[in-house]
């Protein structure tokens, strides 16, 4: 990589950075590209050099943080692990991934794609195939006797309903957010359900 490419990298993950703590303190909003530009030590002029508008920025977030979920959860996927423990182990990877990045980022995204269509479109390419893969591990453990009959594609959405409910939940009670016994007990709970028998 050039020297020239590297400073472009190292600008845009600053930018990136700068505009994630903004959106984390202040919501999509009211967070200006002033502030960003000042949280980040660049002009404004080199933000637009970098990102078209404050939208592209907290898309560009927004997709940098899936891509990161995705690539975790991949070689879980692809892996040789049985139904039971692929299930636990993206479990583990979505409630962890939930931490990630602040809650009201995701809510501004949640609260976004109601009117830009763009954003709606992303979340469901990103959640469709999570949906998809969950629901063909539990369909493969049933298949291979390890899991009960139950409908695939209900519990699939369960699963991920409960990782979004986790991001939400953190802020409001956190005393009642221990993430690691969280997952532990309720994954105990779904594979106890899911047994035969």
């Amino acid at each position: 990589m050039s020297p020239r490419a590297d400073v472009a990298q190292e600008r845009r993950a600053r930018i990136m950075q700068a505009a994630l703590a903004c959106f984390a303190c202040k919501g999509y909003h009211l967070t200006t590209m002033d502030d960003i530009a000042q949280r980040s030590g660049l002009s404004k002029g080199s933000l637009y050099r970098y990102f078209q508008s404050k939208k592209e920025l907290f898309r560009s977030i927004v997709e940098a943080y899936f891509r990161q979920m995705e690539m975790a959860l991949q070689p879980i996927l692809e892996g040789t692990l049985s139904p039971t423990e692929k299930l636990r182990a993206m479990a583990e990877v979505m409630i962890d991934g939930a931490a990630q990045p602040p809650v009201g980022v995701m809510v501004d995204l949640w609260s976004l794609t109601r009117y830009e269509e763009d954003l709606h479109q992303l979340l469901h390419r990103t959640y469709e195939p999570r949906y998809r893969n969950l629901a063909a591990i539990i369909e493969t453990g049933i298949q291979q006797g390890e899991f009960r009959l139950v409908n695939a594609a209900h519990l699939a959405s369960l699963l991920v309903a409960l990782s979004d409910g986790l991001i939400m939940q953190g802020p409001v009670m956190p005393h009642w957010v221990d993430r690691a016994g969280q997952t532990e007990t309720w994954l105990d709970t779904l594979l106890q359900g899911l047994r035969p028998g």
